[in-house]
C-alpha cells in the first residue's frame, strides 16, 4: 500500500476540482497556498527545482485521483435526492411525528460516513440516499403510515421503482460496515 503526502492529495484534488466546475485554478496559485501551508510566514515559492517538482507531483496525484475516480468526475450526488425524499416524508409523516425522531440528520450522516468507502460509486445515488434513510427509520423504529409490510411493494416504491429489495440491503450493509472498519493511522 503507498502513502501519499496529505497536502500533495489535497492540492491535486483542489486543482481538479477548479478543472471540473468549470473555474481553473492556476497550478502556481495552487502551489503557493500548499506551499504556505505548509511553511507559515514564507513568501510565495520561487520558480526553481522545488517549484517544478511540485507542480510535476501535483499533475502526477491529479492523474492518480482521475484513476481512483475512473474518470467519473461529473456524477450525481446522492444528497439531492435525499433532500427531496425527506421533504416528502416529512409530510407524509406530519410534523409532530417527524420532529420526534432526528431522521435526517442521522440519514445524513450516514451518507457523509458513507463517504469514506469507495463503493459508493457502486451503486446509484438514488439507491444510496434510500438506503440511508432506511437506516434512520430502522434505527429510531419509526413506520412509515399507510404501508402494509408485504413483499411486493417496500416504503421506498413511491420514490424508485428500480431497486430490488436484495439491492436495498446490499447497500445497507455497506454503509453499516464502515462503522466496522478500524481507522487508518499516519
Amino acid at each position: 500500500m503507498f502513502v501519499y503526502e496529505r497536502f500533495l492529495i489535497a492540492a491535486s484534488t483542489l486543482y481538479l476540482a477548479g478543472k471540473v466546475k468549470d473555474d481553473p485554478l492556476k497550478i502556481r496559485d495552487i502551489i503557493n497556498v500548499a506551499h504556505n501551508t505548509l511553511h507559515r510566514g514564507n513568501g510565495p515559492l520561487e520558480i526553481g527545482d522545488e517549484y517544478w517538482n511540485m507542480r510535476d507531483a501535483i499533475v502526477q496525484a491529479e492523474l492518480l485521483i482521475m484513476r481512483v475516480l475512473k474518470f467519473e468526475v461529473s456524477i450525481t450526488h446522492p444528497h439531492k435526492f435525499m433532500l427531496h425524499y425527506l421533504k416528502s416524508m416529512e409530510g407524509w409523516l406530519g410534523r409532530d411525528q417527524w420532529n420526534a425522531a432526528p431522521i435526517a440528520r442521522t440519514a445524513a450522516a450516514f451518507l457523509q460516513d458513507f463517504h469514506h468507502d469507495p463503493s459508493i460509486l457502486d451503486y446509484a445515488p438514488q439507491h444510496v440516499a434510500i438506503a440511508c434513510i432506511s437506516l434512520a427509520l430502522q434505527c429510531y423504529g419509526v413506520r412509515l403510515p399507510l404501508i402494509e409490510d408485504n413483499d411486493d411493494e417496500a416504503w421506498y416504491s413511491v420514490f424508485v421503482k428500480d431497486l430490488q429489495k436484495d439491492r436495498h440491503w446490499e447497500i445497507m450493509e455497506k454503509v453499516m460496515e464502515v462503522y466496522n472498519k478500524e481507522p487508518e493511522t499516519s
